[in-house]
């Protein structure tokens, strides 16, 4: 099995918590690493020394910085395109319109939404390598 390693950015530490024993217990994941706040997560990513995560896990509705600030930031052609990490968004929202907002960002692979379902999570973490994973809405 290949190793992953997973971002995670959510303002809730239950959420956190709930995510890390579910990683612990049962989804394809080496190392999960969580932030509570997005600029938490670009002082991480904007290191050059970090390692870059097969994937990240945020949340859209934080605040300072929300998760579309934060992918915006990451997308705005300043990052190396080399560190620019795919995105699975996280969200309680239901919100079609959220839904295709995250489309307009070539790295989001997903628009999944609270409570997270493990299996979608685990077929994403598993093609963590493949262009394009999406759930539908419904």
């Amino acid at each position: 099995m290949l190793k992953r390693f997973v971002l995670l950015i959510d303002d809730d530490p239950v959420l956190i918590y709930i995510v890390e024993q579910q990683f612990k217990k049962q989804l394809p994941c080496d190392e999960l690493l969580s932030f509570q706040s997005a600029d938490e997560a670009l002082d991480y990513l904007s290191n050059p020394l970090s390692t870059l995560p097969d994937l990240i896990l945020l949340d859209i509705n934080m605040p300072d910085k929300n998760g579309w600030d934060f992918l915006e930031i990451i997308n705005d052609g300043s990052w190396d395109t080399t560190r620019v990490p795919k995105v699975a968004i996280l969200s309680s929202s239901v919100d079609p319109l959220d839904h295709t907002k995250s489309e307009k960002f070539s790295n989001v692979v997903s628009f999944l939404t609270k409570p997270l379902n493990l299996d979608t999570l685990k077929t994403i973490l598993n093609n963590s390598t493949t262009e394009e994973i999406s759930q539908p809405l419904s």
